[in-house]
């Protein structure tokens, strides 16, 4: 018990006030009539339905400080807990301790990176004529941490769109700040230079992480009066182009991943973006969640040949659900072009 989740503060004697004014455990038998001015009716009940006939409360401390109590309920009445069993649950209490303290800034550590990516993620899409664009991103259910996964498109001055998908080793907040460095190099340069080289190279120069990670990137600019677009990839899986009918093909993989040599880049290649296909970006979380990228590539292939995904409102969300119909392990970022 941490707070006063259902203890009653209503000046009425109880267990927890006294463990906590005394710092001491408390082993008693049960008493229904006493706890019913401590304990709300549904937790009683059930602790009535359950046979309980003695408990114990035991302090928990975050260094001197009491921070809660521990209760322990027996559920038989030929063994109770007796004063004799404090000394071995106020142990129990010492040793769980720094493992809720540690949880709890785990958790903190998260809620913080959360924020910070959710942040640097861009607040909307290019709204622009022929091309419509959809993204989601989604943090890994049983990642400890938030990761450093990002997508990012907008519109350059001349009419072009810059698209940029990527992925940082490591999660945590660190890893969000990285993201967000990288991210906005690559943001900063596209203003100077909308050059998919140029992009990754000011990239890798700007990053600058204490802990050597390296991040793997994709950088696009299409041009969408020639249907096309210029890519290099810094080691990042490679997009996914459905065409009109149903073809999946898969662009060049290649590149070195920024933070891994002095300029990690590899030769510019083109695409063509015909009306009525589908590009695709991702980062790994999407086929790594069965730890077998080859089934997870091959469910991805599957999902883009039906008309299901292109026809959805959300071609994002929906690949998403046909493609991770068990969740994710791993953050996800996905964002999808469609060509009208």
């Amino acid at each position: 018990h941490v707070g006063s989740l259902y203890a009653r503060t209503d000046g009425e004697p109880g267990t927890v006030r006294e463990v906590m004014q005394t710092r001491a455990p408390v082993v008693r038998k049960a008493d229904y009539v006493l706890a019913a001015r401590a304990v709300s009716r549904p937790i009683l009940d059930a602790i009535r339905d359950a046979g309980v006939d003695s408990y114990a409360v035991v302090p928990l401390f975050a260094g001197t400080a009491v921070r809660g109590t521990i209760h322990l309920l027996m559920e038989s009445d030929r063994r109770s807990f007796t004063p004799a069993d404090a000394a071995f649950l106020q142990e129990f209490a010492r040793r769980l301790a720094p493992a809720i303290a540690n949880a709890e800034l785990h958790e903190r550590d998260r809620r913080i990176a959360r924020s910070f990516q959710n942040a640097a993620l861009p607040s909307s899409l290019p709204n622009v004529p022929n091309f419509s664009f959809s993204a989601i991103y989604e943090a890994g259910k049983t990642e400890a941490l938030v990761g450093g996964d990002w997508y990012d498109a907008f519109v350059l001055a001349d009419g072009r769109i810059v698209v940029s998908i990527g992925d940082v080793a490591g999660s945590g907040l660190l890893a969000a700040v990285t993201m967000s460095s990288v991210r906005q190099a690559i943001r900063g340069a596209a203003h100077v230079h909308a050059d998919s080289g140029v992009m990754l190279t000011a990239a890798n120069r700007a990053l600058d992480d204490p802990e050597g990670r390296f991040v793997t990137a994709f950088v696009g600019v299409i041009d969408p009066g020639a249907s096309s677009i210029a890519y290099q990839s810094a080691g990042h899986p490679p997009p996914m182009l459905r065409l009109p009918g149903g073809t999946v093909v898969e662009f060049e993989r290649g590149g070195v991943p920024l933070g891994v040599n002095v300029e990690g880049v590899c030769r510019t290649n083109t695409a063509r973006l015909p009306a009525g296909s589908l590009l695709v970006l991702y980062t790994d979380g999407l086929v790594e969640s069965t730890h077998d990228m080859l089934e997870g590539e091959q469910r991805m292939r599957t999902a883009l040949a039906g008309d299901a995904v292109i026809d959805a409102a959300n071609p994002a969300q929906m690949l998403h659900d046909l493609v991770l119909t068990d969740g994710s392990r791993d953050d996800v970022a996905i964002l999808t072009i469609v060509a009208e």
